[in-house]
């Protein structure tokens, strides 16, 4: 169900780098690196990316390509010994998946759809837990939807070059650090972040400057209409209504970048969360379409 075809590699010389804090970072040298566009059965790349593939530390402005014979033993796993696998590891060149971004207004469901999918696949997704200044909802556990900072904490890390991105909402700061990014890639799997609009547009301009070549998938979830969005987060109980007022204020606006094509800086694909069941399996589909 997941069929595709083979794998198409083409050849460029580019220098080893990586971005650190905020900074760019050149190692001494160059090597020929092999650009590849994989397209091969979902199931075999989920296979691969668990195999914890000595991801360097800070390497979050890598090309995202790999030597063989990354992709030549795709085929082959599961059939070689424990000793074989463990050779090949250590050989293998640095690679990390490019991360999803899951973007959406505040009530779309993102939470829960991706509950299902760490669920399902846990040693092949891995969150990226971002950094908030609000103060955290029943349930919400410290590390796991979020790092809880005060604005003090964040605005001196962010100073620092600790964030890929912020954004700021309704007086709270959000953001993504290096650090968390890269606690996903070290483990082999593919990094999911959670981000606004905002900081789409934060991580674009970076892209767009050369300041990082992060190469996020953007898969926009989109609520079937306002309304149902307001109902949704009247349902939770912890919106005042001015909060309620602002957060549809920017469900707005987001949808509007939502309607955007790629070419023009908008997502990758638009998934709408009017069936959780049906939404979620257009997210497994939207994956298996990028990663093949």
């Amino acid at each position: 169900m997941f069929a595709r075809s083979l794998t198409r590699i083409t050849s460029t010389r580019i220098p080893h780098t990586l971005l650190q804090a905020g900074r760019r970072v050149s190692y001494r040298g160059e090597s020929t690196l092999r650009s590849v566009k994989r397209v091969a059965p979902f199931a075999n790349i989920l296979a691969v990316s668990g195999l914890g593939l000595g991801i360097a530390l800070g390497l979050l402005n890598v090309p995202w390509s790999a030597e063989p014979p990354f992709f030549a033993t795709i085929e082959a796993i599961g059939t070689e010994n424990a000793e074989e696998q463990q050779r090949k590891k250590r050989t293998m060149a640095p690679t990390v998946f490019r991360p999803i971004v899951i973007v959406g207004p505040s009530g779309t469901g993102k939470s829960t759809i991706l509950k299902l999918l760490f669920a399902e696949f846990p040693d092949k997704f891995g969150f990226s837990v971002s950094h908030t200044t609000r103060k955290p909802r029943p349930g919400e556990t410290h590390g796991k939807e979020y790092y809880f900072t005060t604005k003090e904490e964040m605005e001196a890390d962010a100073a620092k070059g600790k964030f890929i991105e912020t954004a700021t909402f309704a007086t709270n700061m959000y953001g993504t650090s290096f650090e968390a990014v890269e606690n996903v890639f070290k483990s082999g799997r593919i990094a999911i972040l959670d981000i606004d609009v905002q900081g789409v547009m934060t991580l674009q301009s970076l892209a767009a400057s050369g300041k990082t070549t992060l190469q996020p998938i953007y898969l926009f979830l989109s609520p079937p209409s306002i309304p149902e969005l307001e109902k949704r987060l009247r349902s939770r109980g912890t919106e005042t209504e001015e909060s309620l007022s602002k957060r549809i204020e920017a469900a707005t606006r987001e949808m509007e970048w939502g309607k955007k094509s790629a070419a023009e800086n908008g997502p990758d694909r638009v998934i709408i969360n009017d069936d959780l069941n049906a939404a979620y399996a257009d997210l497994k589909k939207a994956i298996s379409d990028f990663f093949g």
